[in-house]
């Protein structure tokens, strides 16, 4: 009941409050019908984390054309951490100098920052993946900012909702002391 409560703010925005979609994970096949759905729903959609990989890799424009056409507007993660594998030093990269054998496996600076300034103007923040590969001590400052600034804003601002959707996102923010809407 707790969690159809805390979706209702999304699906039934009844208030017209500006609601954020913060879409991160590695497993973007599993997000394209959220993605889908969430355009109908949502004024902005920020896709981020591994979801990057797939969206470069891929020719996935034509669906991503099909979202745009909806109600959001759509953001991709433009820079991050990168390199061949988990166990190589990362490197730093844009998304348009992404080398062929390297994926992103966390959130750059330029990214969390246009992430932060669309933070600060929505109401309604729903966050469903990390946002980049929290098990790993290298990737994981990304997701653990992203806590950290969600838990200002809402010391900022106490009338904003925060939701985390997910198991693996839900698991790893409930690591950290916050007062989310709903996890």
């Amino acid at each position: 009941e707790k969690e159809l409560n805390a979706l209702h703010h999304i699906t039934q925005n009844a208030s017209s409050k500006k609601i954020l979609a913060i879409i991160g994970g590695g497993k973007m096949d599993d997000k394209l019908e959220l993605l889908k759905n969430l355009s109908k729903k949502v004024d902005h959609i920020y896709i981020c984390g591994g979801n990057i990989n797939s969206i470069l890799k891929n020719d996935m424009n034509d669906y991503l054309q099909e979202i745009f056409s909806n109600k959001s507007e759509i953001s991709l993660m433009c820079d991050g951490l990168c390199g061949e594998n988990f166990d190589v030093m990362p490197k730093y990269s844009t998304s348009g100098n992404l080398q062929e054998n390297d994926n992103f496996f966390d959130i750059g600076m330029k990214s969390f920052n246009q992430l932060h300034q669309l933070i600060k103007t929505h109401d309604i923040i729903f966050w469903n993946g990390t946002l980049g590969v929290v098990e790993n001590e290298n990737f994981k400052q990304g997701s653990e900012l992203l806590v950290h600034t969600l838990k200002q804003e809402l010391k900022r601002c106490p009338n904003k909702k925060v939701i985390i959707g997910g198991g693996d996102t839900g698991g790893f923010v409930n690591k950290y002391k916050h007062n989310f809407t709903h996890i």
